[in-house]
């Protein structure tokens, strides 16, 4: 995901791997930010409009996105409704930065100190 504070908007692109190949599935989704401060980003994908009489109508789905950038955190949570039961539910995940990409990130050099 990658959000833009000028245009009010983010862009999330789904890449899935197989073997040693990389491809993306489906094109873009655009979400609009709800919320941009110091250290929180919300943004908010709406769901699809469904005609009165629907199993899922009053429920469009959805999935918002609480990005908290100062614990490096990010929430998702999605609301879904089944097509042809028109059951009801509610998802949320989080996504935490993997101590391992730490681990593995080249090291600064440190900086060159100044004669005194």
């Amino acid at each position: 995901m990658t959000c833009y504070r000028d245009k009010s908007e983010c862009i999330l692109t789904h890449v899935d791997t197989q073997g040693w190949q990389a491809f993306s599935i489906g094109p873009p989704l655009f979400f609009v930010i709800l919320k941009w401060d110091k250290d929180l980003i919300i943004a908010d994908l709406p769901g699809l409009k469904w005609p009165s009489g629907h199993p899922c109508a009053g429920n469009p789905g959805g999935s918002t996105w609480y990005i908290h950038r100062d614990t490096h955190i990010t929430v998702i949570q999605e609301d879904f409704c089944n097509f042809v039961t028109g059951e009801r539910g509610f998802h949320e995940y989080t996504i935490e930065d993997d101590p391992f990409w730490h681990k593995a990130a080249p090291k600064q050099p440190p900086a060159p100190s100044r004669p005194q």
